[in-house]
């Protein structure tokens, strides 16, 4: 639920400009948005876990890496995330 609540309001920043950083597209702000949320997501949900996060944070590395490689990489095709 974390996640959808912070990629929904992280969507309306990116599109609205009001963090100095406006993607037109909807397709590349949902990803960016997504990848940001899902980071933080997993963070608060490993830190609420206690003493049973030791036995999931390698599942959560896991999903970061996979979810997080995909959205990275349509970010870098669409040019929303570039080198310079």
């Amino acid at each position: 639920m974390l996640f959808v609540i912070l990629t929904i309001a992280l969507y309306k920043l990116f599109r609205s400009g009001w963090l100095g950083i406006r993607i037109e597209k909807a397709g590349p702000a949902l990803a960016l948005s997504s990848f940001l949320s899902l980071g933080i997501a997993e963070i608060a949900t490993y830190l609420l876990m206690g003493d049973a996060a030791y036995t999931a944070a390698s599942s959560f590395a896991a999903l970061y890496l996979l979810a997080g490689t995909v959205l990275l990489a349509y970010l870098w095709k669409s040019g929303t995330v570039t080198r310079a």
